[in-house]
């Protein structure tokens, strides 16, 4: 039962590998390319069928193999395509961006048309360079040392440094002193020995030497076992320099470091009982200011309300009638001290009581009649007879 089963399967296996039979490769000449550049994709078809390329999901153009070879492309102001039919048992198919822009960014993909399984892709990226402005489609060039992330536009990565267009491995190294200084002759390709000096005449060890030159090195001085590295062991004040490796072999190339050391500022010593004991007093004379000051308003206040309008209309009603009973009682004062409540309209007003004026009547002819009498009284006259003698 067993053996008939495979029988009978062994046909269908061999139909659905004859249907996924052959391959398709896609590759591209240059995957990160600039704004108008050419960009060719070679699609390699082993099985020699008819076969399309898709951009976005989209199709752009194909190459059909029957009654005669006909290739096409949907924009022939964007694209291009060709095929070579000359290679024994494949045919090349090359697609071609004319002008390259943003809007050709993404993935191209090459597959057989009478089965899209058999197929390939490939990835077209926009290369930024330095201060490019990150998109959705595009990647720093070269990755190792710009990048994109977190940033608007390519910028050097950690540990780079920008000079003249390109990113160069950052130069400058800083240690506290005490420290270890760990300075890479950063040439790029491979070579070992190389010379360092201090970038003029003092030589520190030749190039293709083992040893260290005593005159301007010692013992804290040495090289990493690919003798690419120089090390120098806690660092002091005479060590900050420039460094300078080079080589003349199998290239002439040089690099350049330069060591600062950072010197810490001093810890502050205090004496922290004596501030405590400053802090307490400053805050105690805080302290009595504001209750000082809190009673100085209070009183202000206190004092207003006693000098307020209304005081001062009682005080001046209490006045006005202290003076006018002392006129009406005295009647002998000329005049009658009266006080407004206004002190801008303040004034004496002279006003005589009618009693006052009548007794000064009254005194007036008692002073005639005791005039007459004294006159009568000195001429003898007492009937007054001489006032008709001629």
């Amino acid at each position: 039962m067993t053996m008939m089963m495979i029988l009978l399967l062994l046909p269908l296996c061999l139909m659905h590998l004859k249907e996924v039979a052959g391959t398709i490769t896609l590759t591209t000449d240059n995957s990160l390319v600039k704004i108008g550049d050419e960009v060719a994709m070679t699609c390699m078809d082993t099985e020699e069928v008819a076969i399309e390329i898709y951009f976005a999901k989209q199709p752009i153009g194909n190459c059909n193999l029957f009654g005669g070879t006909i290739c096409s492309v949907f924009e022939q102001t964007l694209y291009s395509v060709s095929i070579d039919e000359s290679p024994a048992g494949y045919n090349l198919i090359t697609f071609t961006i004319k002008s390259f822009a943003v809007s050709n960014c993404g993935e191209y993909t090459c597959f057989k048309k009478s089965d899209p399984r058999v197929k390939d892709t490939t990835t077209v990226e926009h290369k930024l360079s330095y201060g490019d402005s990150c998109g959705t489609c595009g990647q720093c060039s070269p990755s190792t040392s710009m990048s994109c992330y977190g940033r608007s536009t390519c910028n050097c990565n950690k540990g780079y440094t920008y000079k003249d267009n390109v990113c160069i491995i950052d130069q400058r190294l800083e240690y506290a002193l005490g420290d270890t200084a760990i300075i890479s002759c950063n040439i790029p390709g491979q070579f070992s020995n190389p010379r360092w000096d201090d970038g003029s005449h003092n030589v520190y060890i030749a190039e293709g030497q083992t040893t260290f030159n005593n005159e301007t090195t010692n013992s804290r001085w040495s090289r990493s076992e690919d003798t690419k590295t120089l090390i120098i062991t806690s660092i002091e004040d005479s060590d900050p320099r420039t460094y300078r490796c080079s080589i003349t072999t199998p290239t002439t190339d040089s690099y350049i470091a330069i060591v600062t050391v950072i010197i810490d500022p001093p810890e502050c010593e205090c004496d922290c009982d004596r501030q405590t004991i400053v802090w307490l007093v400053f805050s105690w004379i805080l302290s009595f200011s504001a209750f000082y000051w809190t009673i100085f308003v209070v009183l202000a206040g206190k004092k207003a309300d006693c000098e307020s309008p209304c005081h001062a209309m009682s005080e001046a009603s209490i006045e006005l009638k202290d003076a006018n009973h002392k006129a009406m009682d005295s009647n002998r004062s000329d005049t009658v001290s009266r006080t407004y409540i206004f002190p801008d309209i303040n004034e004496t007003v002279s006003k005589k009581p009618l009693s006052f004026v009548r007794g000064k009547e009254k005194e007036k002819e008692e002073e005639k009649e005791q005039g007459r009498e004294r006159t009568r009284e000195a001429s003898g006259d007492h009937d007054g007879s001489h006032l008709f003698e001629k």
